[in-house]
């Protein structure tokens, strides 16, 4: 019954045309590529842009990663409208080169997002859009972006408010990270073991403060409760000749000296000394990393 049944299979043999719709692509985007570049002389044509649509042709590898050239059209479209929008003539050629290294940098964003496990949600989608466009309805909206840049409310959001979104929830994440701001504590720690020592604060501010005010040791001339950075509320508390513990802001580790203390009925003037510690950015994060990637621009 076996070998019966063995003799009633039949095996299909692949079809001589199975490999024909890959092979008929490339040779469309061949023949677009090479129109293209023999008469047209760059890559913004109508029929590149259909070609590119449908296949991802590679722009940039950013650790493996892919950018595509029709990912980079689109963002050369979008700095074209903001540089007309403001009323400036477009250096069409020179945006591409621009928006080449703003979606390699967006790349490194979207990978460091991973790292850190940071998504964006709907809301955070949609105060990207109201920062950048206003309050307008949802039909407004569509209509503008396809009236202004033919392009759809879904893909606005992915070019643009997505990665406007990203980088919003990115600085929060990086400002707040002990991990990543674990240098910058360091540096407050150890400017309170100079401190400790017994150095003089004028001295241990011009060394390790980063504010504009580390040139005079420090002073920023007199604060009252309603002048207080945010943050600041243990100067309040501090007596005349003390330091501060740390006070962490969002943006900042620093250390306080109430050097003269004057109170009235109205109002408390405290002459103060800072050492202000500016946490790394969310630039610099992106800068280190895009530094240690690997990145290969296929287009110059």
């Amino acid at each position: 019954m076996a070998d019966e049944a063995r003799s009633v299979i039949h095996h299909k043999e692949p079809s001589r045309f199975s490999k024909w719709p890959p092979l008929l692509l490339l040779l469309v985007f061949l023949s677009v590529y090479g129109w293209n570049g023999l008469i047209v002389q760059h890559w913004d044509s109508a029929p590149v842009r259909w070609v590119t649509a449908v296949l991802p042709i590679p722009a940039a590898t950013v650790n493996g990663a892919v950018v595509t050239y029709y990912h980079l059209l689109k963002r050369r479209d979008v700095l074209v409208w903001l540089q007309d929008d403001d009323g400036q003539a477009s250096d069409k050629e020179a945006l591409l080169s621009v928006a080449l290294d703003a979606l390699i940098r967006q790349e490194v964003m979207e990978q460091l997002a991973d790292d850190l496990e940071v998504k964006v949600s709907k809301d955070d989608l949609q105060a990207a859009r109201t920062k950048l466009m206003g309050e307008m309805s949802d039909d407004d909206f569509k209509t503008k972006i396809k009236s202004e840049l033919n392009m759809s409310g879904a893909g606005f959001t992915e070019v643009v408010l997505a990665p406007l979104a990203l980088a919003h929830k990115l600085e929060a994440t990086v400002w707040s990270s002990a991990e990543i701001q674990e240098d910058k504590r360091g540096k407050i720690d150890q400017a309170i073991g100079e401190l400790a020592a017994g150095i003089s604060f004028a001295v241990v501010a011009e060394k390790y403060s980063d504010d504009a005010s580390a040139s005079d040791g420090g002073d920023l001339g007199y604060l009252t409760a309603a002048t207080l950075p945010e943050g600041w509320d243990a100067l309040l508390t501090t007596i005349e000749g003390s330091i501060t513990p740390v006070m962490e802001t969002e943006r900042a580790f620093v250390l306080a000296k109430v050097a003269w203390l004057i109170e009235d009925a109205n109002d408390i003037q405290i002459r103060t000394q800072a050492i202000i510690v500016k946490k790394k950015t969310l630039d610099q994060v992106v800068d280190d990393k895009l530094a240690a990637s690997a990145v290969d621009r296929l287009i110059e």
